[in-house]
C-alpha cells in the first residue's frame, strides 16, 4: 500500500528543506521531489548494513572488537568526518576522541574554515533564512552558484529579493538567473571589496564598477550576502574577513547580512559540539591535560599529510575524496576505521569497515537553525544500524 509521507527533512544538501512530499510502498521510493541533490539523499537511506575486516565480511561484534583494539593500542589516533553524522553521534564521536586521547576534526577537508576564523577575528552579522526569504530585497551571491549546489535555495529563499547580483570569477548556472553578474579575478577580490567599502563610506569618488555596485548595496533596504568558499588557503582569509567588514560597514547605512553558502554537510552541527566540550570549533588536540587549537595544525588534512596518526576513525567518508594525494598516500599506510553510507564512493580498503544507514537525528541548517532528519524508509531489525549504534557501541567496550 502506497503511503505519503508530508513535510520530510531533506539533507541532500544544507538547505535542508522541509517541505518535501514523499510516497512510498513497501520501503521503495515512488515518487520524490524533482531535485537531483534529494535524489542522491534518498539513495543513502537504505544501505545494507555490512560490516568488513580486511574486506572480507564479518559480524557486527567482532567488527566493533577489533575497532576497539586498534584505538586502544593506537599512540597516536585521530577522529575525523563527524561532518556526515547527525548532532547525537558526534556528541558520541567526540567522546570516543577523548577516552583515546585523540586528534579529533570535524571533517577531513579544510573548505570553509576560513569564514570560521575570519569570525573569530571580527564577528559576523547574519541571520536566518526565513528572515532573508521574507525582508531581502537584495541578494548577492558572491563566489558560490546555488544552482548547481543547492537547486532550491533560490526559489526557497529569493521570494522577496527584487534583485539578484552575482560575484565570481566566471559565470556559472546561478549568473544565468541573475539580474547582474559582476566578473571579479580572485587575486582582484580583495581590492574590489576595499574600493567597494571606501564608496560606502563616502570617501572615494571612483567611476569604478565598484562604485555602481557600492550603490546598489547602499540603495537596499535589506540586503544579504550569501558566500561560498573565498579563501582557498584556509590560514589566509583576507578576503573572507574583508567581505564580513564591508557587511558591518553597510549596517551603518542600512541592514545588511552574511550567510555562508557551505556545501560540507552537517559539519557546522560538529563544530558547534567542538565547541561546547572544548572551546574550539574545529582540529582540536586531545592528547595532553588540555585541548590544543591552533588553527589548522591539528586538522585531519594537516595531520595525514605529515604522517602524525597512527589510526583513523572516520566517522562518515562524506569529504574524504576531497584530501590531498599525500594525506590520501599517508592515510593508505595506516589502520582506517570507516563508517560509511555511501560505501560505493570508497577509494580505499579499510582495515574495519561499516556499512550504515543514514545517520538519523538533529542536523544544523547552514544558518544553523536545527531540524530533525529521520530515515523513513527503515522497517526494523538490523537495517536500522546506523553510524549512532557502531559508536555508541565502540564507546562502550573501550576501557
Amino acid at each position: 500500500m502506497d503511503q505519503k509521507l508530508i513535510s520530510v527533512v531533506c539533507a541532500g544538501c544544507t538547505c535542508l528543506c522541509d517541505d518535501m512530499d514523499v510516497t512510498i510502498s513497501d520501503g521503495q521510493i515512488l515518487e520524490s521531489p524533482a531535485c537531483r541533490r534529494a535524489h542522491r539523499w534518498f539513495d543513502r537511506l537504505n544501505v545494507e548494513p555490512v560490516c568488513k575486516i580486511d574486506s572480507e565480511k564479518s559480524d557486527f561484534s567482532e567488527a566493533i572488537s577489533n575497532a576497539v583494539e586498534l584505538l586502544e593500542q593506537s599512540r597516536s589516533p585521530i577522529v575525523c568526518g563527524l561532518d556526515g553524522l547527525s548532532t547525537q553521534s558526534q556528541i558520541l564521536a567526540f567522546e570516543i576522541a577523548k577516552q583515546v586521547r585523540a586528534q579529533v576534526d570535524t571533517t577531513v577537508t579544510s573548505k570553509y574554515r576560513s569564514s570560521v576564523l575570519a569570525m573569530q577575528n571580527v564577528g559576523n552579522v547574519t541571520a536566518s533564512l526565513g528572515e532573508v526569504s521574507t525582508r531581502s530585497d537584495l541578494i548577492v551571491f558572491w563566489y558560490c552558484d546555488p544552482v548547481t549546489t543547492h537547486p532550491r535555495f533560490i526559489d526557497r529563499y529569493c521570494k522577496t529579493a527584487g534583485k539578484i547580483i552575482v560575484v565570481s570569477e566566471a559565470g556559472n548556472a546561478t549568473s544565468e538567473r541573475a539580474d547582474q553578474f559582476i566578473q571579479i579575478r580572485r587575486e582582484e577580490m580583495g581590492q574590489f571589496i576595499a574600493r567597494t567599502r571606501l564608496c560606502t563610506e563616502g570617501k572615494s569618488e571612483t567611476t569604478h564598477e565598484s562604485a555602481e555596485f557600492a550603490n546598489s548595496l547602499m540603495g537596499a533596504k535589506y540586503g544579504a550576502f550569501v558566500i561560498g568558499s573565498l579563501d582557498l588557503n584556509p590560514t589566509i582569509n583576507e578576503n573572507t574577513q574583508s567581505l564580513v567588514e564591508l557587511v558591518q560597514t553597510l549596517n551603518q547605512r542600512t541592514r545588511f547580512v552574511s550567510i555562508a553558502l557551505r556545501d560540507d554537510a552537517n559539519a557546522q552541527s560538529a563544530e558547534n559540539v567542538l565547541t561546547w566540550s572544548t572551546g574550539y570549533p574545529f582540529a582540536v588536540n586531545l592528547l595532553g591535560e588540555h585541548p590544543q587549537f591552533n588553527g589548522v595544525e591539528f586538522s585531519a588534512e594537516k595531520v595525514l599529510a605529515g604522517g602524525a596518526c597512527d589510526v583513523a576513525l572516520i566517522c562518515s567518508a562524506y569529504s574524504l575524496n576531497s584530501l590531498s594525494r599525500p594525506a590520501q598516500e599517508n592515510l593508505s599506510r595506516i589502520s582506517q576505521i570507516v563508517i560509511t553510507d555511501e560505501p560505493g564512493s570508497l577509494d580505499i580498503q579499510p582495515k574495519v569497515q561499516f556499512n550504515v544507514n543514514f545517520d538519523e537525528g538533529d542536523w544544523c541548517r547552514m544558518d544553523d537553525v536545527s531540524l530533525p532528519v529521520v530515515n523513513f524508509l527503515q522497517t526494523g531489525g538490523a537495517k536500522q544500524r546506523t553510524a549512532r549504534a557502531v559508536l555508541t557501541a565502540i564507546r562502550a567496550r573501550l576501557v
